[in-house]
């Protein structure tokens, strides 16, 4: 081996080497490229090609318990300008303001002002409707957005139950925010490439995000329709400040109608105070007065084997208990239990109370839900007030007995006579009839038993007794002539600054019709209606409105029985023709 091949040899081995350590070193690169940092390689590389996108399904839609909608998904457009663009010039612009002016009914100078300023971007309108922008598609130099809004076809009515979105198309109140996350469509980020044929085909992935569900409430939108009517009525009639009502399926626990007044417009929620979005139903707690009798008078039924007393002195309408004067609004001497629930009697109430004791005022008080949630899906339900027995007084026990004492809220008082009119069951309140989340994916909201409150004999005694006081007793302005209606007036002081006034009240009807095989649980409460005229008896003031409510779905049932008639006469008769 001669000295020339050695010093080649060494100069082969440096080159080789060279060779292995540059390969190795994009070897290297390569591996921590494809396998270490895949990811962040490839967003770097897509960034420098292609334009990041967040895609989201629609909104679901929230429909009434025979699917018609009531919220929908529209698309809203916003109107702007850069005018900084060379395009945009004063001409240009005068042009553009003319035209929208035309349109928007504003002045032209208002366009142009807001033109005036320099910047890449000036929003001239937005929430615009697509009727709008049809004469203005095609200008030069106006841009328009789209965007998915949600409009609400039926503005105030159920407003607080249904709520609204913001910008942002999130849930605020209501069942838009209870179930924002169902209603919510999927976000999907995907990538469209801005430059290069080859890439374009290798990135599309045509994914469509799935569209979010939708939610058919138990609500019926035609006693939704009335309920609210007869509200606005009320409070028209009686100077009242507010007003609230349910009605319920005694059998099912379905809410078909829950409305509050003041209510508020969906579409333009942002001129209405916080106040209007309240759902007093669940929100607003009150002593009931004489509405809650039916819990102490259920106690004395289901006790009747060990207290047979059937027939009370009334004591001519005052009746000293500890040290408190209790008064009925007119005398009475003796009154048996009926007579004692219709004439609305404090002093039987009273009697019977000491009667039984205040474990069984606590206990049965407790077996209707006072005093704990009723287990709605909405937001804001207040538990009302049921102090524990031993932070009770003397006297607690009376007047818990008389609608003193507690709060509640209107719906929890709806599913006690829910309780009263289906034989004494206690039910949990339903507003969802059912969610659609695909084609081939559904829940279903079934009903569902609390607990068995009184017996079935109980129950009967009851609805007989509540039918008295409207025929008989202080509920009589709300009966109908040849239908049999169930009910109790109550009429309630308001405590303002720890006292009782002497000029507000909160008056409410608890009703059931028909007092045989109830369909409707209708409750109805109004606030400070005017007392110097006398609308803060409950009799006078929210009685007419519940036989208002009873007549016009009595016609609403009536109306559609002719029409099924009607519609199986002409299939009958049709298949006889054929």
């Amino acid at each position: 081996m001669n000295k020339f091949y050695k010093a080649s040899q060494i100069r082969i081995n440096i080159i080789i080497s060279a060779i292995i350590f540059i390969w190795l070193v994009i070897f290297i690169q390569l591996f921590s490229l494809q396998i270490i940092n895949h990811n962040e390689a490839n967003y770097k590389l897509t960034n420098n090609i292609a334009s990041f996108v967040t895609l989201k399904g629609h909104r679901g839609l929230i429909l009434d318990k025979n699917s018609i909608p009531l919220s929908q998904n529209i698309n809203k457009y916003t109107i702007w300008i850069n005018s900084n663009s060379e395009i945009n010039t004063n001409k240009n612009k005068m042009l553009i303001a003319n035209e929208l002016s035309k349109v928007f009914k504003k002045s032209s100078k208002y366009y142009i002002d807001k033109m005036s300023k320099n910047s890449n971007y000036i929003q001239l309108e937005k929430n615009v409707s697509q009727q709008d922008i049809k004469n203005l598609k095609g200008l030069t130099g106006l841009n328009i957005d789209q965007k998915i809004s949600r409009y609400y076809p039926y503005s105030e009515l159920a407003s607080q139950l249904i709520g609204y979105t913001d910008g942002k198309n999130n849930g605020k109140i209501g069942i838009e925010a209870k179930f924002n996350h169902i209603l919510s469509g999927q976000e999907h980020k995907d990538y469209f490439a801005t430059k290069g044929a080859v890439y374009n085909a290798l990135i599309g992935s045509n994914f469509k995000p799935e569209n979010g569900a939708n939610i058919t409430l138990t609500i019926d939108i035609n006693i939704q329709t009335i309920l609210q009517d007869e509200l606005n009525i009320a409070i028209e009639r009686t100077g009242a400040k507010s007003a609230n009502g349910v009605i319920v399926d005694p059998f099912t626990g379905n809410i078909l109608a829950m409305s509050s007044i003041p209510s508020l417009d969906l579409n333009n929620y942002n001129s209405y105070s916080i106040d209007s979005q309240r759902n007093r139903v669940i929100t607003d707690i009150y002593e009931p007065g004489s509405t809650y009798k039916v819990v102490t008078m259920a106690g004395k039924l289901e006790l009747i084997n060990d207290y047979n007393q059937n027939i009370y002195f009334c004591e001519n309408g005052e009746f000293l208990y500890y040290d408190k004067i209790f008064h009925d609004h007119e005398k009475h001497g003796d009154l048996s239990l009926t007579g004692i629930l219709s004439q609305s009697s404090n002093i039987g109430m009273v009697k019977i109370a000491s009667e039984i004791g205040k474990k069984n005022i606590y206990k049965f008080s407790r077996e209707f839900g006072f005093g704990s949630s009723t287990g709605i899906p909405l937001i804001g339900e207040s538990y009302g007030i049921l102090r524990p027995i031993n932070k009770w007084s003397g006297i607690s026990a009376p007047e818990i007995a008389i609608g003193q004492e507690i709060a509640i809220n209107n719906l929890q008082l709806a599913m006690a006579y829910c309780a009263i009119a289906n034989g004494g069951f206690l039910l949990k309140p339903n507003i969802i009839d059912n969610i659609q989340f695909t084609k081939n994916k559904q829940y279903k909201t079934e009903t569902q038993v609390v607990r068995q409150s009184i017996s079935n004999s109980t129950s009967t005694k009851l609805l007989a007794m509540l039918k008295n006081a409207i025929i008989d007793g202080t509920g009589n302005y709300a009966h109908i002539k040849g239908f049999d209606i169930a009910g109790k007036t109550g009429t309630a002081q308001k405590v303002e600054n720890g006292k009782y006034s002497k000029q507000n009240y909160v008056s409410s009807f608890a009703a059931i019709y028909p007092s045989y095989e109830p369909k409707y649980v209708c409750i109805i409460s109004i606030d400070s209606a005017n007392s110097n005229k006398g609308y803060h008896w409950a009799g006078i003031s929210v009685a007419p409105a519940v036989k208002n409510i009873f007549e016009r779905i009595i016609h609403l049932e009536t109306s559609n029985f002719q029409n099924l008639y009607s519609y199986n006469n002409n299939i009958n008769t049709n298949s006889i023709l054929n």
